[in-house]
């Protein structure tokens, strides 16, 4: 059969008497609904439904919507079909080979030997069903995805996806929808809304219901052929989903088995990740509100998290990687207990060209378990960069009661040449307890260290003893006070000591690493030493690279950082700068030979940009004579989208980088009031009734996780830097982990964005140091918090100094104010026994070697008290020489 020009479907199956009132209901509800209402079975004779229908060897295209539509089937199958060019060029939202229709029925679908063309939705799409078989098919040129399985209404927990042939047209693409659908997104990029492209994918319980849901899921994604992947590279669209393999679960309680195995997937770039795993285990509770007469959301309940997740035996082949890492598994909630494994084992990557996040593979969650086995990584761009960026992470949750098993076994890692190939610190961890032995890194040989002069450095032996930062985390439980301070201790003498190495099993990792350079360090007696009373000083290297031993040096030896940023801060939600003054500033930051401009959006008075989450939208704005807009019912100014996208433009032009801020958990009061105007039952549970950010909860963590998120959306074009805040809070101290914990889920959330996170540092103490992501950088400002009175400052004295951080391995960025005091004018800063690496105030004492910081930065707050501000806001030529001589100060530590 041919069917064409369908204003729906060439060939559609539904049910007439499914919404039909079922008589034996005592609720007086439908047939489907009753079924819902487990009121009946899917098996019971009278339910309504199709059984053992089939299309076969038509050729179903150019149809308004889709090929095929079916609804309320058992034992469906579409095979040998031609499914071509169905939909419309101008709407992403339809054009489908075959699909079932949400919100119905199937038990039982079987796509096979179909063979699908230029489709501009999806391939082979199931909206609703269970029992789900979709094999050797060849899908060519579909435009979004091809090949997509989720649920909404019904249970979903068997579908198999193997042996299909696909073949990407990266030449097909809906670059612009054809209308926004009343949609008020505030940066006119509603059109981008289908910029995306998936090859496979499978999503449990799209709309986050209480399915009750029984059976283990078992779900099969294997020896598929994916070619020419290719990823959208300038994607516009508020959120990137471009993977060759997604999974995605929301069943909140039960337990599923996910095998994606024996894939190859070859093609040119890949923007967010290759395959990964995304799930988020909860259900949502909605109760009906007489009053609206509507259903409102009444709780969210948090489910089980970790399946059993492997990915084995696949082949990767592709151009170039950024966003997060070519294999991710991420669980975004879960109840606190383990469950379920990941199991990474046997498979081949080969990527020419890598920018990610990690460069290998990022794993987070709540499995019993997290092993990395026998994999080979072809990396062939430079993954031993300066810097040290680890090029793989293994993560457990914050939310943790127990502390997942890590074992990174027996795999190899191969880079372009010996100057590129990963240093020491490839591998970073979090919350888990690691086993980590018998990886390669390749070639083999002596180090060319391309960082220091082209040196060449000896290899050394294999290292068998455990690093400081990694033996903290083991040691370290989830929580801060007196026993983790002793579990870190524990841990500490365990590192350094090979007997009681031994003992300790699987609380100590084992490192034993091929061609990897072994850091020296003396043997600590209980805790890191106090900071020197000059400043810290790197060891001269003796003739053969090494360090010369100190029996007072500390555990940990940093290593200079030589890509210093110097930037400048100005808080522009305080004193508000119109559009040209921040171009002007850019040009400043430039010409001082700086590399950011640090934007302070928000705090108790204003939040200063446009935001569809808080309700505040230039369309709904007074447009003032500089061009910026003024909230009618705040009268405060703030920054359009557009705007922020035009400065960010300009900023790249300029070589400059844009971090914008948004502060939290406190100083939030007018993200709070802007919030209460648009959902005041939103703000009562985000906020508390200081206006102080419920950071420990699920509904504040989601609030920020959104706002941070459209940020950095806004910001995409203007650098990798994000800075959430952090300034000195109440509970800072006494709720730590909590905060820790926060910091760690909204990072996460970020890296999802191709985001580095800044915080300040005054809620950074001691003890949190084994807990924070390590990818974190501090922005110092002054070990008191910079606080007004001599008592606050005594009590807020508590955070990490700036050598603890760079021990622990962090990069910190010295933002100490007592260099704009009008006690030092510039040429003194430049001229004076003064750098970088000074940053308790006036004092020298204390003071760190200024290679060992990350860079500087002159930062100007609106409300700042003599002798930090000057007489009203610092003209702009009063500000160039002081950025001028920092920058200056920064490239001299640099050298």
């Amino acid at each position: 059969m041919e069917v064409t020009g369908a204003n729906r479907a060439g060939i559609y199956f539904d049910s007439l008497r499914t919404l039909q009132k079922n008589p034996d209901s005592a609720k007086g509800s439908s047939y489907k609904a009753s079924l819902i209402n487990n009121e009946i079975s899917e098996n019971d004779p009278a339910l309504p439904i199709g059984n053992n229908n089939s299309v076969l060897q038509s050729y179903l295209h150019h149809n308004r919507v889709a090929g095929v539509l079916i609804g309320f089937q058992r034992n469906f199958t579409a095979e040998n079909n031609d499914l071509e060019a169905n939909g419309d060029s101008r709407d992403g939202g339809t054009g489908y080979g075959a699909a079932t229709v949400a919100g119905s029925y199937n038990f039982g679908v079987r796509y096979a030997r179909n063979r699908t063309k230029n489709n501009y939705r999806k391939g082979l799409d199931a909206h609703d069903g269970n029992d789900i078989v979709i094999e050797h098919n060849t899908l060519e040129g579909d435009y979004q995805t091809s090949i997509e399985v989720y649920n909404r209404q019904f249970t979903m927990d068997r579908v198999a996806i193997r042996h299909n042939t696909i073949i990407q047209n990266p030449a097909n693409r809906i670059r612009q929808d054809d209308g926004n659908n009343g949609n008020p997104r505030p940066n006119v990029k509603w059109y981008a809304n289908y910029q995306l492209y998936q090859a496979i994918a499978i999503q449990t319980n799209e709309k986050l219901r209480n399915l009750h849901s029984k059976r283990d899921g078992v779900y099969e994604i294997s020896g598929n052929t994916i070619k020419n992947f290719t990823a959208y590279e300038n994607s516009e669209r508020e959120s990137i989903q471009d993977e060759a393999i997604l999974f995605r679960n929301h069943e909140p309680e039960i337990n599923y088995t996910l095998t994606i195995d024996g894939n190859t997937i070859e093609g040119a770039f890949a923007g967010k990740s290759i395959i990964a795993a995304r799930n988020d285990t909860m259900w949502n509770e909605y109760r009906f509100n007489p009053a609206k007469k509507a259903y409102e959301l009444a709780q969210t309940h948090i489910g089980k998290g970790s399946g059993t997740i492997r990915i084995t035996h696949n082949q990767i082949a592709v151009d170039k990687m950024q966003g997060e890492a070519p294999i991710s598994v991420s669980e975004a909630k879960a109840d606190g207990a383990l469950r379920g494994s990941v199991l990474i084992a046997g498979n081949t990557f080969t990527i020419k060209e890598t920018e990610a996040v990690r460069d290998a593979f990022l794993l987070s969650g709540n499995a019993q378990s997290y092993n990395v086995l026998d994999n080979t990584f072809n990396l062939l761009g430079d993954i031993g960069r300066c810097e040290g960026k680890p090029i793989a992470e293994v993560q457990g949750m914050a939310t943790n009661r127990q502390q997942p098993a890590a074992k990174i076994e027996n795999n190899r890692i191969n880079a372009a040449d010996l100057s590129k190939r990963p240093r020491a610190g490839w591998l970073a961890t979090a919350g888990v307890r690691l086993i980590e032995s018998g990886n390669a890194l390749l070639p083999e040989g002596n180090e060319l260290d391309n960082c220091r002069g082209g040196k060449y450095i000896p290899t050394s032996p294999p290292n068998t003893k455990g690093s400081l930062k990694q033996a903290l985390r083991a040691g370290m439980r989830a929580a801060s006070g007196v026993g983790a301070l002793a579990g870190a201790a524990a841990a500490l003498e365990n590192a350094f000591n090979s007997e009681k190495e031994n003992q300790a099993g699987e609380n100590t990792r084992v490192a034993a690493n091929h061609h990897t350079p072994a850091a020296s360090a003396a043997k600590p007696q209980a805790a890191l030493p106090a900071p020197a009373s000059e400043p810290q000083k790197r060891q001269p290297e003796n003739e053969r690279g090494a360090l010369r031993q100190n029996p007072n040096a500390a555990a940990f030896m940093p290593v200079a950082q030589h890509r210093k940023q110097s930037g400048l801060m100005l808080d522009t939600a305080h004193r508000f700068y119109p559009l040209g003054m921040l171009k002007s500033y850019v040009d400043d930051v430039a010409r001082a030979g700086g590399t950011f401009l640090h934007l302070r959006l928000s705090d108790e008075q204003n939040y200063a940009l446009e935001s569809v989450t808080l309700g505040q939208l230039a369309r709904q704005a007074k447009q003032n004579a500089n061009g910026s807009y003024t909230n009618l019912a705040t009268g405060k100014p703030f920054y359009s989208a557009a705007q922020i996208q035009e400065l960010a433009q300009y900023a790249k032009q300029k070589g400059v980088e844009l971090v914008p801020e948004i502060n939290a958990p406190a100083q939030m009061n007018a993200i709070r009031n802007l919030l209460a105007r648009k959902d005041p039952a939103q703000a009562g549970a985000v906020f508390d009734s200081n206006d102080t950010l419920h950071y420990e909860t699920e509904a504040g963590q989601q609030f920020m996780q959104t706002l941070y998120g459209e940020a950095a959306d806004m910001f995409a074009d203007s650098g990798m830097h994000i800075h959430i805040g952090g300034d000195a809070f109440s509970g800072s101290v006494s709720r730590n982990a909590h905060y820790i914990a926060y910091l760690n889920r909204i990072v996460l959330h970020l890296k999802g964005k191709n985001r580095t996170v800044r915080v300040w540092n005054d809620a950074i103490l001691p003890a949190s140091l084994a807990l924070l992501d390590n990818s974190v950088e501090i922005t110092y400002h002054g070990r008191d918090g910079n606080r007004e009175t001599p008592a606050q400052s005594d009590e807020n004295a508590r955070p990490a100094s700036v050598l603890d951080l760079i021990q622990a391995g962090y990069t910190v960025l010295n933002y100490n104010r007592y260099y704009l005091s009008a006690q030092n004018d510039a040429e003194k800063l430049r001229t004076a026994n003064w750098h970088i690496g000074i940053w308790d105030g006036q004092n020298r004492h204390n003071a760190v070697d200024a290679s060992l910081m990350g860079g500087a930065a002159v930062a100007i707050e609106a409300d700042e008290t003599p002798p930090y501000a000057h007489s009203g806001e610092p003209p702009r030529p009063d500000v160039f020489p002081y950025l001028k001589a920092v920058a200056d100060k920064v490239k001299e530590a640099g050298q």
